[in-house]
């Protein structure tokens, strides 16, 4: 969902002028033609933020663009925020093995596996950079930052000849609830839990919000 976001619009535009960035070097892979047009390609500067400054890069040259693939080509763990949160060395490497063994499985499903897969913290992130305006409902804030989620148009980026990824009802449910929950308005406490539990998981290295404020949330249902 984030790769095709950023490939067009305003959260490519955010990501050329370095405001904001919910994409990662090990999610996009690129040509080696693209990253000899670059400037500069791999630097370091005075902030160190060498991803931020190869993928600003990549959005600035209108030439290069990119889509989602539904295709799992390697693991990325946050290592440095599993460790932050108490995850032991040999529990991150027994996690690493199970995983890759999973999607190593003969008859494994990459689309199973999307459709498990969880967008709200990717929502959450998002509304802290581009904040909903009082008018806005949840299909005319996505629309504004044009960004395709409906029931029957799949998340896609630029390229016409990519495979497209269709949210499930599940996933488009959770958009609606996370989008409840950042105008204020109460939601039902199970909605609220798995909202909870996906913005704490290790990967994100610390609970974002706190049971005192579920409570406040939750003290009625919608």
């Amino acid at each position: 969902m984030a790769v095709a976001n950023h490939s067009t619009g305003p959260l490519r535009e955010a990501l050329a002028s370095r405001t904001y960035k919910n994409l990662y070097d090990t999610h996009l892979g690129h040509t080696m033609r693209s990253y000899l047009t670059l400037r500069q390609g791999w630097y370091h500067d005075p902030d160190d933020r060498p991803v931020l400054n190869l993928l600003a890069q990549f959005a600035t040259m209108p030439s290069i663009r990119w889509a989602h693939l539904p295709q799992v080509t390697g693991l990325s763990l946050h290592g440095a925020a599993r460790r932050a949160v108490g995850i032991k060395a040999h529990e991150r490497v027994a996690q690493s093995a199970e995983l890759l063994a999973r999607i190593s499985a003969e008859g494994w499903n990459g689309r199973a596996a999307q459709a498990e897969a969880s967008v709200i913290a990717h929502l959450w992130h998002l509304s802290r950079a581009f904040k909903p305006s009082p008018d806005d409902d949840l299909g005319s804030y996505l629309a504004r930052l044009r960004i395709p989620v409906q029931e029957a148009s799949p998340v896609s980026g630029d390229d016409e000849h990519a495979e497209r990824l269709a949210l499930t009802a599940h996933q488009r449910h959770q958009l609606r609830t996370t989008f409840q929950v950042l105008r204020g308005r109460p939601v039902p406490r199970a909605d609220l839990d798995e909202l909870i539990d996906r913005l704490s998981e290790p990967l994100t290295g610390t609970p974002m919000i706190s049971r005192s404020q579920a409570a406040t949330w939750s003290s009625s249902t919608s």
